[in-house]
């Protein structure tokens, strides 16, 4: 399978366009200050990471519609906004979708390094690289939760200027946490680690979910990476609870950022809390 096969674009959710709204409307409000403090001669750098890229591309689910990848989304965000990424680094557990997404990318004239593998492994390997300086924006969309451990998100926090969003799936919770409960080693241990001091078999299936993100935002605090108050929640078209977006950074304007995208959205959507 070539690198560019047009072949490669799984099936995603309606909902996979919230995702990618929210990325291109963040860009969009933080492409000036980026381009103004980061990309300057002299300066660090504006750097996006994904280690969950897919082939860069996907069909909604039920359709013949096709939509670019969040890394595509991202690119073309930043560049058409006046603060093109100075590199972005992709990710994949699989090859093919490494290397198709990767000449997507090029192909819009972006600079590109390229892993393969779990993001355990993938984001030390990405941390490596990453320069010290300069601002990095990481979009965390796991397949699941077990996808996405807590260490991956320790590594990326290391740095100074990051601004991160993330993928929590509400579902995986709501259907699985009794079970998680029941076992001596569970996906949430390493996606939120002491989780279950938190939670328990007597709570509401709404109020286990909720301690379990609230737990994971503590998490988050005790690295320095507050997330930011407003929380978008994503539901089905049966109003079922799929996933929260929930950002952190350190810089008081990227939480300011974050909360008037989520504000603007408010009407359309539901929440839980």
């Amino acid at each position: 399978m070539s690198a560019d096969d047009d072949s490669i674009a799984p099936e995603v959710g309606r909902w996979a366009e919230d995702k990618h709204a929210r990325i291109r409307a963040y860009l969009e409000l933080a492409a000036k200050p980026a381009a103004r403090s980061f990309l300057r001669p002299g300066k660090g750098g504006f750097y996006y990471i994904d280690p969950f890229c897919g082939p860069g591309r996907a069909t909604i689910r039920g359709t013949d519609q096709e939509i670019d990848g969040s890394a595509i989304v991202a690119a073309q965000a930043a560049r058409s906004s006046g603060a093109p990424f100075t590199c972005i680094y992709i990710a994949d557990l699989v090859a093919d979708h490494v290397n198709a997404c990767a000449a997507r990318l090029r192909a819009l004239g972006e600079t590109v390094r390229t892993y393969e593998g779990s993001a355990l492994s993938t984001s030390a390997e990405i941390a490596r690289d990453l320069p010290g300086r300069g601002l990095h924006f990481a979009f965390l969309d796991p397949y699941d939760l077990e996808a996405l451990p807590f260490e991956v998100i320790k590594r990326l926090a290391a740095f100074k200027h990051v601004d991160i969003l993330v993928h929590f799936s509400s579902m995986d919770v709501q259907r699985n946490v009794d079970r998680y409960l029941t076992m001596a080693t569970s996906p949430l241990d390493t996606f939120a680690p002491g989780w279950r001091t938190r939670v328990n078999a007597q709570m509401a299936k709404h109020e286990q979910r909720r301690h379990v993100r609230e737990h994971w935002q503590a998490l988050m605090a005790q690295l320095d990476m507050p997330t930011a108050q407003s929380i978008e929640h994503i539901q089905g078209s049966k109003k079922q609870s799929l996933y929260w977006l929930l950002f952190a950074a350190r810089h008081t304007l990227a939480h300011k950022f974050w909360d008037a995208i989520v504000k603007a959205s408010q009407p359309q959507r539901g929440f839980d809390f």
